[in-house]
């Protein structure tokens, strides 16, 4: 780590901070569900019917419509599915205090009222819902302009399930996904994680931590500031989640109330587990990828008894751990339709997304215990499909991107952007990180910054600090204040 001296002076308030190096360059899955019938999220061991088959075909074969189906599996054994009565028991949806209306987790959802996005909760924008047209549901993040994250599950949910075709499926950009003016996109391919495609034929994916896919629309988004997912930074047990996602409402005493609900809601919990390093048991002929990684957290109830994650039980894979039995004032856990749907974590003064949303072990009353995909583990397979400054939208006009921080500029090859004003500019890490950002122009030599404290930068060439006159500026005739100095400096 490289310490940053504080200036001399400051016009604007600027504190000292830690430089980030240089760099070169028992699951219950239906959070994925379809109205008015939402399955379990559960795979379990039962021989009721006597033979093993996918849920989709299950529900093909008792004549119900499924929009989300996510199973329990207790081992690496085939599974087989519950009964019809056993399953209505099991039904997945979103859930949250009984002691507590609806209302905020809405307002939460849609950041409106008292939760506008900023720095006490993550921007919900980006999140959508992913329809099929035999209808299956789920939710999605955006994570750059034309790309989507969500559960493998949602759109594979096994080796008895056909291939996805992309042309079935549409992400729906909005707060209520049936509502007129909602955003609707297609899909243009769909990549499935291969580590889940490994664990197919165990149907073990999610416990191994391999349930994430993404989805490539076949336009990009304007306007909508893309979710920045956490690549590498370590989450931290106890720290506060919020996560979204649709589909049906209910609370942790009475199951569902609203199985037709079409609105993205939000929720919060506490991080209860983190296993970043789950074996896989494969060989390297079927899978020779990274490990998977799971995050979890239970629902706990006001009255203090349904503390399923205390006392170092095991559960899973997610290792062991310890529990608060006290719910906070949010505290929810996803459900059916939230399948793939995002977990958002405070990390270094960014909220980053850091789980999707995989599966669960009740039917999302008090005690359920909810498992997300660890996303960090992931990163490298991410960002291989996406495209250069992921997080910055299009302008809607050229090729122009259009940051409400950093301005106005375009991508080209290697790494280098145009600027409106700083005119042409390298950066090492492709503009993937907006947290820790180092760029490279001629008259500057290597400067730092970030979305919090820029327009400040910090010069690594002469080792001090600059802060950069936008309202002066423009291309050939940039004006900063170097503090070392005190004085004003022209770049032409």
């Amino acid at each position: 780590m490289v310490m940053v001296p504080v200036p001399v002076r400051s016009i604007f308030p600027v504190f000292p901070l830690l430089l980030p190096p240089l760099t070169s360059c028992l699951r219950d899955h239906p959070r994925t569900s379809s109205p008015p019938w939402r399955t379990a999220d559960a795979r379990f061991q039962s021989s009721i019917l006597g033979e093993e088959f996918s849920m989709r075909n299950f529900a093909v074969k008792l004549g119900w419509r499924v929009h989300l189906c996510s199973l329990l599996l207790l081992s690496t054994d085939p599974c087989f599915c519950l009964s019809a009565d056993e399953l209505e028991g099991r039904q997945r949806r979103i859930s949250h205090r009984h002691d507590s209306s609806s209302s905020p987790h809405e307002a939460l959802g849609t950041n409106s009222g008292s939760y506008l996005a900023g720095e006490n909760y993550p921007d919900f924008s980006p999140v959508g819902a992913l329809l099929s047209e035999n209808g299956w549901m789920g939710t999605a993040t955006l994570i750059s302009p034309g790309c989507i994250v969500t559960a493998a599950h949602v759109v594979w949910d096994n080796a008895f399930s056909p291939e996805p075709n992309p042309a079935d499926w549409e992400f729906v950009l909005g707060a209520d996904f049936e509502a007129t003016g909602a955003q609707k996109f297609t899909i243009a391919s769909i990549h499935v994680h291969p580590g889940w495609l490994a664990c197919m034929s165990n149907n073990d994916g999610d416990l191994k931590g391999f349930d994430i896919a993404l989805l490539f629309l076949g336009s990009s988004v304007p306007s909508t500031t893309p979710a920045t997912i956490n690549a590498s930074s370590q989450e931290t047990i106890g720290e506060i989640l919020y996560f979204a996602g649709v589909g049906g409402l209910g609370n942790g005493n009475d199951g569902v109330t609203d199985p037709d609900n079409s609105k993205l809601f939000g929720g919060a919990n506490i991080l209860d587990r983190i296993n970043s390093n789950v074996s896989h048991g494969l060989t390297s002929s079927q899978y020779s990828g990274v490990t998977g990684g799971v995050l979890g957290f239970d629902f706990d109830s006001p009255s203090g008894d349904k503390n399923s994650l205390s006392g170092n039980v095991f559960y899973g894979r997610l290792g062991e751990g310890t529990s608060d039995a006290t719910p906070i004032a949010l505290e929810a856990t996803s459900a059916s339709g939230d399948s793939g749907g995002p977990a958002y974590s405070l990390i270094s003064d960014s909220w980053r997304l850091i789980g999707v949303s995989s599966y669960g072990t009740t039917n999302s009353i008090y005690g359920d215990v909810g498992v997300y995909t660890r996303v960090a583990n992931h990163s490298d397979w991410i960002y291989s499909y996406l495209e250069p400054w992921p997080t910055v939208p299009w302008s809607g006009s050229g090729a122009w991107r259009s940051s409400t921080w950093f301005g106005n500029f375009s991508v080209t090859s290697g790494n280098w952007i145009f600027h409106e004003k700083h005119g042409w500019l390298y950066s090492s890490g492709g503009g993937d990180d907006l947290s820790n950002l180092w760029l490279w122009s001629q008259d500057l030599g290597w400067t730092w910054t970030n979305q919090k404290i820029y327009p400040y930068l910090y010069s690594a060439s002469n080792g001090n600090w600059l802060y950069f006159w936008n309202s002066y500026s423009r291309r050939g005739k940039r004006y900063f204040y170097d503090f070392s100095t005190d004085s004003l400096q022209l770049k032409e």
